[in-house]
Protein backbone atom coordinates (compact mmCIF):
# COMPACT_ATOMS: atom_id res chain seq x y z
CA UNK A 1 0.00 0.00 0.00
CA UNK A 2 2.87 2.07 0.84
CA UNK A 3 4.07 1.76 -2.76
CA UNK A 4 1.02 2.76 -4.56
CA UNK A 5 0.86 5.59 -2.33
CA UNK A 6 4.01 6.76 -2.78
CA UNK A 7 4.18 6.59 -6.51
CA UNK A 8 1.00 8.21 -6.43
CA UNK A 9 2.42 11.18 -4.53
CA UNK A 10 5.12 11.58 -6.78
CA UNK A 11 2.79 11.67 -9.85
CA UNK A 12 0.97 14.36 -7.95
CA UNK A 13 4.27 16.29 -7.31
CA UNK A 14 4.77 16.28 -11.04
CA UNK A 15 1.89 17.48 -12.40
CA UNK A 16 1.75 20.22 -9.68
CA UNK A 17 5.51 21.10 -10.82
CA UNK A 18 3.57 21.25 -14.58
CA UNK A 19 0.90 23.18 -13.52
CA UNK A 20 2.88 25.70 -12.00
CA UNK A 21 4.69 25.90 -15.50
CA UNK A 22 1.72 26.00 -17.96
CA UNK A 23 0.46 29.20 -15.85
CA UNK A 24 1.41 32.30 -18.50
CA UNK A 25 3.83 34.81 -17.16
CA UNK A 26 1.50 36.93 -16.20
CA UNK A 27 -0.55 34.61 -13.94
CA UNK A 28 2.63 32.98 -12.55
CA UNK A 29 4.22 36.70 -11.42
CA UNK A 30 0.75 37.64 -9.65
CA UNK A 31 1.06 34.31 -7.72
CA UNK A 32 4.55 35.51 -6.76
CA UNK A 33 3.53 38.81 -6.06
CA UNK A 34 1.07 37.56 -3.61
CA UNK A 35 3.08 35.68 -1.46
CA UNK A 36 6.03 38.14 -1.47
CA UNK A 37 3.41 40.54 -0.26
CA UNK A 38 2.26 38.42 2.23
CA UNK A 39 5.92 37.88 3.62
CA UNK A 40 6.80 41.69 3.08
CA UNK A 41 3.91 42.53 5.83
CA UNK A 42 4.66 39.94 7.93
CA UNK A 43 8.15 40.97 8.33
CA UNK A 44 6.74 44.76 8.39
CA UNK A 45 4.80 43.78 11.64
CA UNK A 46 6.75 41.29 13.32
CA UNK A 47 10.42 42.30 15.39
CA UNK A 48 12.56 39.97 13.35
CA UNK A 49 15.70 41.52 12.45
CA UNK A 50 17.05 40.51 8.78
CA UNK A 51 19.71 42.40 7.97
CA UNK A 52 19.48 41.90 4.17
CA UNK A 53 15.73 42.97 4.41
CA UNK A 54 15.49 46.40 5.20
CA UNK A 55 12.14 47.39 6.40
CA UNK A 56 11.70 50.33 4.83
CA UNK A 57 12.59 49.46 1.53
CA UNK A 58 12.60 46.07 0.06
CA UNK A 59 13.40 45.63 -3.96
CA UNK A 60 10.06 43.94 -4.09
CA UNK A 61 11.16 42.68 -8.11
CA UNK A 62 14.02 41.19 -6.39
CA UNK A 63 12.52 39.42 -3.78
CA UNK A 64 9.72 38.39 -6.14
CA UNK A 65 12.87 36.90 -8.01
CA UNK A 66 13.89 35.16 -4.87
CA UNK A 67 10.99 33.44 -4.02
CA UNK A 68 10.44 31.95 -7.43
CA UNK A 69 13.60 30.68 -7.41
CA UNK A 70 13.17 29.15 -3.93
CA UNK A 71 9.56 27.85 -4.72
CA UNK A 72 10.99 25.87 -8.22
CA UNK A 73 14.12 24.34 -5.86
CA UNK A 74 11.86 23.57 -3.18
CA UNK A 75 8.99 21.55 -5.62
CA UNK A 76 12.02 19.45 -6.90
CA UNK A 77 13.26 18.87 -3.65
CA UNK A 78 9.89 17.46 -2.65
CA UNK A 79 10.05 15.58 -6.00
CA UNK A 80 13.63 14.08 -5.23
CA UNK A 81 12.72 12.98 -1.78
CA UNK A 82 9.18 11.21 -3.05
CA UNK A 83 10.98 9.26 -5.56
CA UNK A 84 13.79 8.37 -3.38
CA UNK A 85 11.04 6.81 -1.11
CA UNK A 86 9.35 5.04 -4.80
CA UNK A 87 12.89 3.57 -5.58
CA UNK A 88 13.85 2.48 -2.11
CA UNK A 89 10.43 0.05 -2.40
CA UNK A 90 12.06 -1.11 -5.39
CA UNK A 91 15.44 -1.39 -4.97
CA UNK A 92 17.84 -2.71 -1.92
CA UNK A 93 20.45 -0.46 -2.70
CA UNK A 94 20.30 2.91 -1.16
CA UNK A 95 22.49 4.36 -3.64
CA UNK A 96 21.12 2.95 -6.03
CA UNK A 97 17.62 4.70 -5.53
CA UNK A 98 19.38 8.13 -4.61
CA UNK A 99 20.72 8.50 -8.12
CA UNK A 100 17.59 6.94 -9.84
CA UNK A 101 15.66 9.61 -8.20
CA UNK A 102 18.46 12.45 -8.97
CA UNK A 103 18.00 10.86 -12.67
CA UNK A 104 14.50 11.29 -12.88
CA UNK A 105 14.60 15.16 -11.03
CA UNK A 106 17.11 16.24 -13.92
CA UNK A 107 14.68 14.50 -16.52
CA UNK A 108 11.84 16.46 -15.15
CA UNK A 109 13.70 19.81 -14.53
CA UNK A 110 14.88 19.99 -18.25
CA UNK A 111 11.54 18.93 -19.55
CA UNK A 112 9.81 21.48 -17.08
CA UNK A 113 12.18 24.20 -18.91
CA UNK A 114 11.67 22.50 -22.27
CA UNK A 115 7.96 23.24 -21.63
CA UNK A 116 8.30 26.53 -20.66
CA UNK A 117 9.20 27.80 -24.14
CA UNK A 118 5.78 26.87 -25.46
CA UNK A 119 4.01 29.02 -22.73
CA UNK A 120 3.43 32.57 -23.34
CA UNK A 121 5.25 34.98 -21.11
CA UNK A 122 7.56 32.36 -19.85
CA UNK A 123 10.97 31.70 -20.89
CA UNK A 124 13.45 28.89 -20.13
CA UNK A 125 16.72 28.70 -18.63
CA UNK A 126 19.85 26.09 -17.95
CA UNK A 127 20.14 28.31 -14.71
CA UNK A 128 16.74 26.59 -13.48
CA UNK A 129 17.39 23.45 -14.45
CA UNK A 130 20.51 24.33 -12.04
CA UNK A 131 18.06 25.41 -9.67
CA UNK A 132 16.02 22.57 -10.13
CA UNK A 133 18.32 19.82 -10.01
CA UNK A 134 19.84 21.71 -6.68
CA UNK A 135 17.14 21.22 -5.08
CA UNK A 136 16.60 17.67 -5.81
CA UNK A 137 20.46 17.35 -3.99
CA UNK A 138 19.16 19.22 -0.92
CA UNK A 139 16.03 17.04 -0.84
CA UNK A 140 18.15 14.05 -0.79
CA UNK A 141 20.52 14.83 1.52
CA UNK A 142 17.24 16.25 3.78
CA UNK A 143 16.09 12.52 3.54
CA UNK A 144 19.08 10.68 4.05
CA UNK A 145 19.81 12.63 7.22
CA UNK A 146 17.03 12.25 8.47
CA UNK A 147 17.08 7.77 7.92
CA UNK A 148 20.92 7.99 9.27
CA UNK A 149 19.36 10.24 12.11
CA UNK A 150 16.05 7.42 12.78
CA UNK A 151 18.51 4.25 12.50
CA UNK A 152 20.40 5.27 14.80
CA UNK A 153 18.24 6.58 17.23
CA UNK A 154 16.64 3.00 16.80
CA UNK A 155 19.29 1.17 16.76
CA UNK A 156 20.11 2.59 20.54
CA UNK A 157 16.81 1.92 22.01
CA UNK A 158 17.39 -1.29 20.45
CA UNK A 159 20.57 -1.77 22.25
CA UNK A 160 19.03 -0.05 25.26
CA UNK A 161 15.77 -3.10 25.18
CA UNK A 162 18.44 -5.64 24.96
CA UNK A 163 20.53 -4.49 27.34
CA UNK A 164 17.68 -4.41 30.29
CA UNK A 165 16.69 -8.05 29.02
Amino acid sequence: MKKVFYIFLSILCLCFIFFNSSQNGKESNVRSNNVVEKVITDIKESDISIPTISKAHINRKEFNLVIRKFAHGFEFGMLSIILFRVFSFFVLNKNNAMIYSLFLVLIAAVSDEFFQLYISGRNSSIKDVVIDFTGGVIGIIVIRTLILIKNKYMNRSIKNIITLL
